[in-house]
């Protein structure tokens, strides 16, 4: 396996850490892609802007021009992205922030299986639960005292979302 510098290192460990705000942002999809494009280009080490053309970016993403402008101008004004014009057919200088959550979000299909959003325990989760947890949620949940604990873990374990929760076990 091919060794980082301490250069490249600490680049990586910076986008690493933009990315997992990136993940748990609540943000379009396609306006998503294109942070993620942003912030692989970004230069973390030297904090300097990306430089690429609309063009080459769309080239990149698989988007459409009018979807790449509508998408860097939702980015811009929920503050994800800082940009600066430095002519009409010049590349945009382009550098990541951190923004704030889509406040539409939570009206698409899609929001109620945000980590943020969910309400029952993924099997992960579930199986990583001491006795005193599980019986602290079961308290919660209203479940009778004399149940036994594999009966309580069968109960809460048949509130889980089936379709989706190996993505959380591999």
């Amino acid at each position: 396996m091919e060794q980082l510098n301490e250069t490249e290192g600490n680049k990586r460990d910076r986008l690493y850490k933009y990315g997992e705000k990136v993940i748990s942002a609540k943000l379009d999809g396609n306006a998503k892609n294109l942070l993620w494009f942003y912030a692989y280009v970004y230069n973390w080490t030297e904090n300097r802007r990306s430089f690429y053309t609309e063009e080459t970016i769309c080239a990149y993403t698989g988007m459409a021009l009018s979807t790449f402008q509508t998408k860097k101008k939702y980015l811009e004004s929920l503050g994800w992205i800082d940009c600066i014009k430095t002519g009409l057919k010049d590349p945009v200088l382009v550098k990541p922030t951190i923004g704030v959550d889509d406040p539409e979000y939570e009206k698409m299909c899609w929001a109620k299986w945000h980590p943020m959003n969910k309400t029952s325990l993924t099997l992960k989760e579930l199986s990583q639960l001491s006795d005193e947890e599980l019986l602290a949620i079961s308290k919660e949940k209203g479940f009778h005292e004399d149940q036994t604990i594999n009966e309580r873990k069968e109960e809460l374990s048949s509130n889980i979302d089936l379709a989706t929760p190996f993505a959380d076990i591999w």
